[in-house]
């Protein structure tokens, strides 16, 4: 079993599912939802070694007002992701934050699922989903007791209740990009390493 830490790994639904920490397919379950109405709460996290910590977003969370544009340049093109702080403040937040000191340039994505969830996992500086920024903080966006999420949703995976699983952009540009990943494979059977390499070069968030 893979344990994703919750404020690094970004899933791209391939199809209408949920992110998940688990191979074989299994959705994560939501037990809990915490309001983003207030300021962000980042808790620093210790124990990890495939942690990269460069200090946490402010407590504030920065600019929660508007529509923001993540642009992920990869080496087979970039993907340009819709996303709404409304919803979502705080992963937004994290995402600016972690983007501006280039965390994510030179990362692999590391799993790519082809049934059940169908998903691409990207964004671990350690390459193996385990890694993470060295913080964590409550879920956002999240409703029900099952995410289901349409196609071109980009989320937080998550490790079970309040480490995460937030839903919080959409492929506006490049998800033809990722099916085309996803159409190569993977290296073992649904759940594995992508057969087509893809890395994040860069990313921003305006």
């Amino acid at each position: 079993m893979w344990i994703i830490r919750t404020a690094v790994v970004l899933c791209v639904l391939l199809a209408g599912s949920g992110c998940a920490h688990a191979r074989g397919g299994e959705a994560a379950r939501v037990l809990t939802t915490a309001s983003a109405s207030g300021p962000c709460t980042w808790q620093r996290e210790s124990g990890n070694p495939n942690a990269r910590y460069l200090g946490t977003p402010p407590p504030t969370g920065g600019d929660h007002l508007g529509v923001h544009t993540m642009t992920i340049t990869t080496n087979l093109g970039a993907i340009t992701v819709r996303l709404d702080p409304a919803d979502a403040p705080c992963t937004v937040a994290s995402f600016a934050y972690l983007a501006g000191r280039k965390f994510f340039d030179g990362t692999r994505c590391h799993r790519l699922v082809t049934s059940g969830i169908y998903v691409l996992q990207c964004g671990d500086p350690s390459g193996t989903g385990a890694g993470g920024p060295g913080y964590t903080y409550p879920d956002e966006n999240l409703s029900g007791t099952l995410g289901t999420y349409p196609a071109g949703t980009v989320a937080m995976a998550n490790a079970g209740p309040n480490t995460n699983g937030t839903p919080f952009g959409n492929v506006t540009v490049g998800l033809d990009l990722v099916r085309t990943v996803a159409g190569g494979g993977t290296d073992n059977g649904s759940d594995g390493h992508p057969k087509v390499p893809v890395a994040i070069q860069s990313m921003t968030v305006r």
